[in-house]
């Protein structure tokens, strides 16, 4: 609209000069210009031509200093891009030399993309490499730098949760976990990080909570943390008060408490250390059930009370519903051996060993053939087994 606008008046600019034009050419009319002393006089064509021609060289100037803006902008420009693109060159690099183990070039690589625009993930990236090359304080300042950027400040603080874990510094772990947000996926990962800050500092009741709220991520390691968690407290009470007040304790737990085998094992196994296999014995028989549950073996290989009969009676009834599980035939034989049965420890620890190979299963028969006094035949099954 404005070009058409000018465009209108040049037009009617030109038509009043053709037709005032030439009245005005017999016209003597002239220009006084005076700067003190100086007078300049010319006629008003003359006059008209020098401004058109200043007007035509201001315009010629005005392009001329916008070009050369252009210029220098658009280099400065360019060299940043220039200078982005190897910072990001630098990125993939130190990437691939990380993947391939050459640290100390990748180290050099990433050292390039500082003070680039990487949202924090660059520093991350180092500081990783400095993890493996053990230059803790790095580490640690790499990371608190990229706390400083929104975009990476929860991943560089769970990185620098790892760090405090790793050096068991487990309150200051802790205190880094409190700083994360509230909403953040409840992942394996991170419910790991809560429960080792947590078993670190003895906060087994938090320890439970968040045991609870992570149930569903942690999936088969719920009961290894389960395990942990009353194996801390009980363990406690076992230390400071004894089997007694250990005893108490698990009655005193919920039904439901009582049901989850991660308890029941720890239980079990606390039970053995104090001292009361037959009452583990006891515990084994009310939980276990009829069929075989793998979880319990390890407890049941510890049990060491002469006269297990009705726990010996329990695994064979178990072996009669899978006749060729050389886990049964084993757990059966450490029974045995450890109550004194040695018989029928050999007999099922061979029927162990026809099914499947097993280092602790063979010296496990070695010691028994010792017993035995067949040392030749035991110093060969303890050769193959080792």
């Amino acid at each position: 609209m404005r070009k058409l606008i000018v465009l209108l008046l040049l037009i009617c600019l030109s038509l009043a000069a053709l037709l005032l034009g030439h009245s005005m050419v017999d016209q003597k009319g002239y220009v006084l210009i005076s700067f003190g002393e100086t007078i300049i006089e010319m006629s008003v064509i003359s006059a008209l031509i020098i401004l058109t021609v200043i007007l035509v060289g201001l315009r010629i100037a005005e392009w001329g200093i916008k070009a050369l803006a252009v210029f220098v902008l658009g280099s400065k420009r360019w060299f940043g891009v220039l200078s982005q693109r190897r910072q990001k060159k630098a990125m993939f690099d130190a990437i691939n030399l990380l993947a391939t183990g050459q640290l100390a070039l990748a180290k050099k690589a990433i050292e390039k993309t500082f003070g680039g625009e990487f949202a924090g993930s660059n520093y991350i990236l180092a500081a990783d490499i400095e993890r493996q090359l053990d230059n803790g304080s790095s580490v640690t300042r790499l990371l608190e730098t990229a706390k400083t950027y929104k975009e990476s400040e929860v991943a560089a603080n769970i990185q620098l949760v790892n760090l405090k874990l790793s050096n068991k510094q487990y309150q200051d772990a802790l205190s880094l976990l409190n700083e994360l947000p509230s909403n953040l996926p409840k992942t394996k990962q991170l419910g790991s990080l809560w429960l080792t800050a947590l078993a670190g500092v003895g906060q087994w009741d938090d320890f439970k909570e968040v045991l609870s709220n992570y149930k569903k991520p942690l999936g088969d390691d719920y009961i290894k943390w389960a395990q942990q968690a009353t194996q801390g407290e009980f363990a406690e009470i076992a230390s400071k008060q004894g089997a007694h007040a250990l005893t108490e304790r698990w009655n005193n737990l919920s039904r439901t408490a009582k049901k989850d085998i991660a308890n029941q094992l720890v239980y079990i196994r606390l039970l053995i250390q104090q001292g009361m296999s037959q009452k583990a014995e006891d515990v084994i028989l009310e939980y276990c059930g009829k069929k075989p549950k793998s979880e319990y073996f390890t407890v049941l290989r510890l049990l060491n009370h002469s006269s297990a009969t009705r726990i010996i009676s329990l695994v064979e009834t178990w072996i009669k519903q899978d006749d060729k599980n050389a886990e049964l035939y084993s757990v059966l034989a450490h029974i045995a051996s450890n109550s004194g049965d040695k018989r029928l420890a050999e007999k099922a620890i061979c029927k162990a060993l026809e099914i499947r190979r097993d280092q602790e299963d063979a010296i496990l028969y070695a010691g028994l053939l010792e017993e035995k006094r067949d040392f030749e035949q035991a110093a060969l099954v303890y050769k193959n087994a080792v």
